[in-house]
């Protein structure tokens, strides 16, 4: 599926309203959350660019930890990640396979779609992206199309990680174009929600006799 019609499909999905922009609810008039056109990219809390009183790693990780949250509420696999533009969040958002039926429907691919969107250029020369799990080979490879600067992440994947865990697709030989790496950040936060995603899960398969 294109992009632009992966984007459409999107549109018509039910919206979460933000919890908080400014001193109330987005306005549908401001243009926020409209990222093309005159329709709203449905799976984010929030679109468009919202400064932060905050400029660290940890803070942005906070935010990302918060949608991965949201996501093992809905029985997603709990990653969350968020876009940042000179210490502005630009794009958040968390896992949305199960909901969307759609094996890409990743966090990251999600923000980085979004955000370019909302700045109307797939080059994110000065972005930073912070996700709560190493990024997968798929999620890193848009990243490094979309010349995103850094990627920041919390919990390892040694077994599937593309960040520099089972490989580095982010700084990959031959590539025209490599993106800085921080890890570890709110990483023990970052593993407790994935372990605790996968146990419960466990519980529930061997409460309905699944081996």
């Amino acid at each position: 599926m294109a992009w632009r019609e992966f984007l459409y499909v999107l549109s018509d999905l039910a919206v979460e309203e933000p919890e908080a922009v400014g001193a109330g609810q987005a306005e549908e008039s401001s243009g926020a959350g409209k990222p093309c056109g005159g329709w709203r990219f449905d799976l984010l809390e929030e679109v468009g660019i919202h400064q932060s009183g905050g400029v660290t790693d940890e803070h942005f990780m906070d935010e990302a930890l918060r949608q991965a949250r949201k996501a093992a509420a809905k029985g997603e696999v709990p990653v969350g990640a968020v876009l940042v533009v000179n210490g502005a969040i630009v794009t958040r958002a968390h896992n949305q396979v199960e909901e969307l039926k759609d094996a890409t429907a990743h966090a990251e691919m999600l923000v980085v779609t979004a955000a370019a969107g909302e700045t109307g250029d797939w080059r994110l020369n000065e972005a930073t992206v912070y996700v709560t799990k190493e990024p997968c080979p798929m999620c890193a490879g848009a990243m490094v199309l979309s010349r995103v600067k850094k990627v920041v992440y919390g919990a390892a994947d040694p077994k599937g990680g593309a960040a520099g865990g089972a490989l580095n697709l982010l700084q990959f030989e031959g590539l025209n174009h490599k993106c800085e790496i921080r890890s570890g950040v709110r990483a023990e936060e970052c593993r407790e929600i994935l372990r605790e995603f996968f146990q419960e899960r466990r519980k529930e398969g061997s409460s309905n006799g699944e081996s």
